[in-house]
């Protein structure tokens, strides 16, 4: 079982192409891996990439918040493409994540813009995302995302006052993330290897995991064999799990690399 972040690893960071990690993907479905997208991103934006990369696997969004499977696939149901998900919430729902920021801007007068703040123009304008995806990236379960506009030493005490309520605030490329503490990619991976297994304990499971930064460190801390992507620029993301492979590439090209270093170190 592949579980893999998105962004900057199987899509382009700059354009969110994964053209170069086509071959890669209709190998492992011809080989019957499932292929466990394990993102950031919301789950319509997930689905909407899901649809595009012929996935019919469950898959974990906003940074391991909420894990959704299709119905019946843990059963050994045959799943269409489009076949109906249910939503499962490791973490707090997004409403009282909302409820808490609310509160804990009205106490200490921090500054930030959250996406539920924002109009879907506003949050185009802001983010420079397309009209679609804002759309969908408003539509959120498990998370806020949000643009930090006070001091950057008021940050410290910003993720104290958020600890102090059971939440954490995860870094990304663009933007910070509130999320439960409960919740992460680590977690995510556990969720669907026990749920995969619990219907039958003779299937053999192996995990890789593929990442780039460090917000997918409880992903690759979790599995088997992990897989760091080289970065399209900077340092190299600083893990030191022994038998880890690390891509001299970025991107998708990266992770096609990635994955064919993983097959063959599995006899695959």
């Amino acid at each position: 079982m592949f579980y893999s972040d998105l962004d900057a690893t199987l899509l382009e960071a700059r354009t969110g192409s994964f053209e170069a990690a086509k071959p890669m993907i209709k190998k492992l479905e011809a080989l019957g891996i499932p292929l466990i997208l394990n993102s950031s991103r919301t789950a319509p934006e997930m689905l909407h990439l899901r649809r595009e990369m012929n996935n019919r696997h469950p898959f974990a969004a906003e940074h391991g918040g909420a894990v959704c499977t299709p119905v019946g696939y843990f059963e050994g149901q045959k799943i269409p493409l489009d076949h109906e998900v249910k939503m499962d919430y490791l973490g707090l729902h997004y409403k009282s994540i909302l409820h808490h920021l609310i509160e804990l801007k009205d106490l200490h007068d921090f500054s930030f813009l959250g996406f539920d703040d924002m109009s879907i123009p506003d949050l185009t304008r802001e983010t420079g995302l397309s009209l679609e995806v804002a759309i969908q990236a408003k539509h959120r379960l498990a998370s806020e995302a949000l643009v930090w506009l006070d001091r950057a030493e008021l940050l410290d005490h910003f993720k104290a006052t958020l600890a102090e309520r059971g939440l954490r605030l995860v870094k990304g490329g663009r933007f910070y993330f509130v999320i439960s503490e409960r919740a992460d990619k680590g977690g995510a991976v556990t969720w669907i290897n026990f749920n995969y297994q619990a219907q039958d304990k003779s299937r053999p499971l192996k995990t890789v995991g593929i990442g780039d930064g460090p917000n997918d460190l409880d992903l690759l801390n979790q599995v088997d064999l992990p897989v760091v992507v080289a970065p399209p620029r900077g340092s190299r993301l600083a893990f030191d799990k022994p038998g880890t492979i690390f891509t001299e590439k970025s991107g998708p090209e990266g992770w096609a690399e990635g994955v064919e270093k993983a097959l063959a170190q599995l006899g695959l």
